[in-house]
């Protein structure tokens, strides 16, 4: 039995050993490719596409991200000169060539600089000498690449888990017959050919009762790799390089004793053609399924089978299958079952069953039995999620969906409303940030972080009721209005819920997680605006962070303007440390084209370095306070000079992609901007459309002169412009004519919501027509899962971004 020490003492022994073999490694690359310079061999081509795809994967794993991240662009051009089937032409020679130097020059490096690091101790060894108890669970874990397949499996024997490793699928049917394992890992791309674990995994799913839970992983991002993973019905899909905590998290969560369970499905067809091939297709796919042939008795069924998902003949000879689903959606206990339609034919009518919230996805009659296993489990744990305990009124609009609280929009409604009768009630606020929420989803993932905020609004229920008004504010950040109630009672509520949270153990798989907060009271003075009242409580919240966290404080005028001046000065310095040193990092947050076609888009994202190396700053915690001091017009050049460094870069390696900047509004105002941006694409020579302008709706209304003006001029320099934060107000469309709008952006409350809101459906809907109708590409941003990925889809939203769909990718800036 291993322990935590000896496992370390091996994950440092493979390294190294990586790290030795790392250049007879690159000079097969560099053998490879000399090769075809002289003869263009197909055969040589496959084995120096299979040497970077393992690179691209297993480096990142191994210290060297650089070296990843330069093998990625290289691994897709080179898989697609094979599917092309063909000589390159020149241009496709020069470009793979010219980032096949890159690669090997940043392999070298690497090596270089890691040959220090070979006789040192490594930091992580763990000196506990105790025994990994085993939880008894086993996973196959399908890669041919050898020493990334041993680090990972590594890396789960630490977690508990029983690891066998195949290189080669060849056996993995037989093997997952004789002894089940509790999941499968599989890597997408398998010496079979580019999407062999996808196409592998679905011969052995069709084939059992029970669907076997599967995440894949692989080092291709593109679009065609993550659908053929959803038709195979994976439960995850993970980029290489990952750090496997996050895969660990994942397997605890399907692994688990609750996570086994036999879906209920009811098939209500009485054309006698379609239910029982449906009805086999499924079974085999692990369901339990009942066949309705006499739609009529439709109630009964529901009574005697109470399904899990209805699947139903749009086209039934008895009664029709909208009406049945209005008749099912009258009844509270059956308001949220899912209802698939499927049909030869999809009328408008039943498109408009769509909008109006009657059916959840449609499929058409022959459908392959692959598309439609992924449709039903897709709506069957979108269903799971969607019945996690909430108040009763959680399809309210007004309410965030992660914790059934009202969201920020609600909150801000309401204090407008309550500030008009402050004098005859007056008004208090509690503002709580969880102090240590950016570490744990530094160090744990989204998932961990939204159980933390489902259990800390769980909490907060206990001690907040009505007529107080108690919401979600931001991303860790919770608000309390309280309205009429004696401030020394306020106090008192505040330090139990502090105690509480305290004291309070959130389990995310094997681990135990304390997040403690930090909490701000502030009181509504008549004279006084009513936002002031929150901005007061902010400010009262940051001086108890300031202060260690976990703790309360009540904010004083006097005291806090004080603060407020040395708060300025802090971060007046730390923002110019910060320009002046590098300070700053990008996240690039990838947006995805939702119907195929190859766009690699990037929102940037700015980060502040913290004061270790895992810790970083958000852009909301400095920002106002350079837009104070004018600071964010040299934070807003600095960006803009490093986004088009980095866009060099990124094209001087065959990577063709753009990227979305965000424009303050004091810069919008900066007469010599213009001229400086002109200078930086004339020194850096980027292709001018890959750089595009964000500014978001609010800004853009209240300065359209300068933004008509600053567009006028950007777009003759040939960049590209965004509209982010729009709604369906015919104000919002009109200004999408007055502006060269390339992108528009919709408001992401109305994503997060879609699901939820039949209003904010038809406002997505109207704003995709309009926009459609003048020519402008439209992305969702916020996309939290697979519903809103594919109602999005239908209302024919262009691109989509958000953390369901792919995470942010943290770069380092380099000086």
């Amino acid at each position: 039995m291993s322990t935590p020490q000896q496992i370390e003492k091996a994950l440092y022994d493979l390294r190294m050993d990586y790290l030795n073999q790392l250049p007879n490694t690159i000079e097969q690359v560099e053998t490879d490719w000399q090769s075809l310079a002289k003869t263009w061999q197909k055969d040589v081509l496959q084995h120096l596409q299979t040497l970077i795809h393992k690179l691209a994967g297993s480096a990142g794993s191994f210290g060297l991200s650089a070296l990843s991240e330069a093998a990625i662009p290289l691994d897709t051009n080179l898989r697609m000169l094979r599917q092309k089937n063909e000589n390159p032409n020149q241009d496709e020679w020069a470009t793979i060539e010219q980032q096949l130097r890159f690669f090997i020059q940043v392999a070298k490096d690497g090596c270089h600089q890691q040959k220090t690091e070979k006789m040192a101790t490594p930091d992580n060894v763990i000196t506990d000498d105790e025994p990994i108890t085993p939880n008894g669970r086993l996973l196959y874990l399908v890669d041919d690449d050898e020493n990334y397949a041993k680090d990972l499996a590594l890396h789960l024997t630490k977690a508990g888990y029983t690891v066998k490793v195949l290189h080669e699928a060849e056996n993995l049917a037989k093997l997952v017959t004789q002894q089940p394992p509790a999941a499968l890992i599989m890597d997408v791309m398998l010496a079979e050919n580019d999407l062999a674990g996808p196409q592998i995994t679905y011969k052995i799913q069709k084939d059992r009762t029970t669907p076997l839970p599967v995440v894949f992983i692989s080092a291709r991002r593109d679009m065609t790799a993550r659908l053929a993973a959803v038709r195979a019905n994976g439960d995850g899909y993970f980029t290489k390089p990952f750090p496997p905590a996050v895969l660990i998290n994942k397997l605890n969560q399907l692994t688990s004793p609750q996570a086994q369970h036999r879906y209920r499905i009811l098939i209500v067809d009485d054309s006698g053609v379609y239910a029982d091939k449906y009805a086999k297709l499924l079974q085999n796919a692990g369901m339990s399924v009942r066949i309705l042939a006499q739609p009529m008795r439709f109630l009964d069924a529901l009574e005697k089978f109470p399904p899990e998902l209805i699947l139903i003949n749009a086209q039934l000879e008895s009664i029709s299958g909208l009406e049945m689903a209005m008749v099912i959606r009258q009844q509270d206990k059956f308001a949220r079952l899912p209802l698939v339609f499927f049909a030869q034919q999809f009328e408008q009518t039943l498109r408009r069953a769509a909008i109006r919230g009657l059916g959840d996805d449609f499929i058409s009659h022959d459908v392959s039995g692959e598309e439609m296993i992924a449709t039903i489990i897709n709506r069957l744990k979108h269903a799971e999620k969607s019945h996690q305990p909430a108040p009763d009124d959680q399809q309210d609009h007004n309410r965030d969906r992660l914790t059934g609280l009202y969201h920020r929009n609600y909150l801000l409604a309401q204090l407008e409303l309550l500030s008009k009768q402050s004098n005859r009630h007056p008004l208090s606020c509690v503002y709580l940030n969880l102090d240590n929420y950016r570490g744990i989803d530094k160090i744990m993932g989204p998932v961990a972080t939204d159980r933390i905020l489902q259990e800390t609004a769980h909490l907060l229920r206990k001690y907040i009721h009505p007529p107080h008004v108690l919401a979600r504010f931001s991303e860790s950040v919770f608000v309390v209005i309280y309205i009429n109630h004696p401030l020394n009672d306020i106090k008192t509520i505040a330090e139990n819920i502090r105690h509480a949270l305290e004291n309070k153990i959130t389990e995310v798989g094997d681990q135990h997680l304390i997040s403690t907060c930090s909490i701000g009271i502030s009181v509504h003075k008549n004279h006084n605006d009513i936002n002031q009242m929150l901005k007061n409580a902010d400010k009262a919240c940051h001086e108890a962070h300031n202060n260690g966290g976990n703790s309360v404080v009540l904010h004083d005028s006097a005291h806090n303007t004080h603060l407020d001046q040395q708060r300025q000065i802090y971060w007046q310095s730390h923002i110019r440390y910060a320009l002046d040193n590098e300070g700053f990092y990008f996240a690039f947050q990838p947006i995805t084209n939702l119907h195929g076609e190859a766009a690699l888009l990037y929102d940037v994202l700015l980060r502040m370095k913290g004061k270790t190396a895992k810790e970083s700053i958000r852009p909301n915690e400095f920002l106002p306070f350079a837009e104070q001091s004018r600071l964010i017009l040299a934070i807003d050049r600095w960006v803009i000079s490093h986004v088009i460094e980095h866009l060099q870069k990124r094209h001087q390696m065959g990577e063709e992609c753009a990227f979305f900047v965000r424009l303050s509004e004091q810069s919008l105002n900066d007469e010599g901007l213009l001229r400086w941006i002109s200078k930086q694409l004339i020194t850096f020579n980027i292709p001018t459309t890959a750089l595009i302008f964000d500014i978001p709706l609010d800004v853009a209304n209240e300065n359209l002169r300068a933004v008509q003006n600053f567009t006028q001029h950007i777009k003759s320099l040939g960049c590209r412009f965004a509209l982010r934060d729009l709604t369906n107000n015919p104000g919002a469309l009109q200004l999408i004519r007055l502006l060269p709008v390339d992108f528009i952006k919709i408001q992401g409350s109305l994503v997060q919501s879609l699901s939820n809101n039949q209003s904010d459906l038809e406002a997505i809907n109207t704003i995709v027509s309009h926009a459609h109708s003048l020519n402008k590409w439209v992305i969702a941003p916020c996309v939290e899962d697979a519903k809103s990925l594919n109602t999005l889809w239908h209302q024919e939203v262009d691109y989509i971004e958000g953390y369901f769909v792919e995470l942010p990718e943290e770069v380092p800036m380099v000086s």
